[in-house]
């Protein structure tokens, strides 16, 4: 009975040992397909992450390159020209104004900052004209019934009386007309150069081609000859010189 005993233990034994075997194989196994896919898994996340990094460098390229050529494109229409600081705004296919910003300077201080828009580009502004600004109190702008006759007379004869008006020592601006007759006949104030006395006369009369010319006998006297009918363009350009000028001195 004790030899049968012993047999037993020794078969139970071995039983054990077999099974710690199996559990150590199964064990190794799993261990070895875990590090597998977790190899695998981290190439695929590796790889995925190149990816991701690619993506967001191309985004970043595309949205660097779109603001640039924004900006650029914004560049070019934006410029600074005879003491203004000028923006062009496209308001439709027929309609895109030069945005003047300029400072009004009265005894050494900034009382107001002025916009002025124009239909043409100042830089591209050729009308000829030699002249030296200034302006009295009071100004009278003198139109010639045929230069009154134009397209756009009112209109831009308007804008300028408004830019005079802006300089504080300017305390009145007037509209009168060059003939005699048509003064009488409406009833109207008649200027000319012969009035030019204590007061600055504009005088705006057509002409062969446009052209800014100051009396030679009254220098408070301006003559802004408008072309055949090329009046916003001569009269843009005044206004330009006068920015220009009063910006310098």
């Amino acid at each position: 009975m004790v030899k049968k005993k012993a047999k037993k233990k020794v078969k139970k034994g071995k039983n054990v040992l077999e099974k710690i075997e199996d559990f150590g194989e199964e064990l190794h196994e799993s261990t070895e397909k875990e590090d597998k896919e977790m190899h695998v898994g981290k190439a695929q996340k590796n790889k995925e992450n190149k990816q991701l990094i690619w993506f967001f460098v191309i985004v970043g390229i595309i949205f660097a390159s779109f603001l640039g050529t924004y900006f650029y494109v914004q560049s070019l229409k934006t410029f600074g020209f005879a003491g203004a600081e000028w923006a062009k705004e496209d308001y439709s296919d027929e309609l895109t104004l030069y945005h003047g910003r300029f400072p009004i300077v009265y005894k050494n201080e900034i009382i107001a900052n002025y916009n002025l828009y124009l239909r043409n580009d100042p830089r591209e502004n050729n009308v000829p004209g030699t002249i030296s600004v200034g302006f009295y109190p009071n100004v009278v702008i003198s139109n010639s019934p045929e230069a009154a006759k134009c397209r756009s007379a009112g209109r831009i004869t308007g804008d300028l009386s408004m830019l005079i008006s802006a300089f504080p020592w300017v305390t009145n601006v007037t509209g009168a007309v060059r003939d005699d007759d048509v003064a009488d006949e409406f009833n109207l104030t008649q200027a000319d150069c012969s009035l030019a006395k204590n007061k600055t006369v504009i005088i705006i009369q057509k002409s062969e081609s446009p052209e800014i010319t100051q009396d030679k006998f009254n220098e408070n006297c301006y003559i802004i000859k408008t072309g055949e009918c090329e009046n916003v363009l001569a009269i843009e350009r005044f206004m330009v010189e006068i920015i220009d000028q009063m910006q310098n001195k």
